[in-house]
């Protein structure tokens, strides 16, 4: 993100998030996808995570 590699006002706000997301708790992922895969993304099986693993 330092490096600009993201737009912003893109996807730098939901990387960003999801980051927020797996540092609040050990073990969480943030997870980022579609609308439409929603429901697939919770079974682990679609959409890009991030984890502070």
């Amino acid at each position: 993100m330092e490096e600009g590699q993201f737009a912003q006002g893109c996807i730098l706000p939901k990387v960003q998030a999801a980051i927020f997301l797996s540092n609040r708790k050990k073990g969480r992922k943030g997870m980022m996808t579609s609308l439409e895969q929603g429901l697939v993304v919770l079974k682990g099986k679609a959409g890009t995570g991030i984890t502070n693993e």
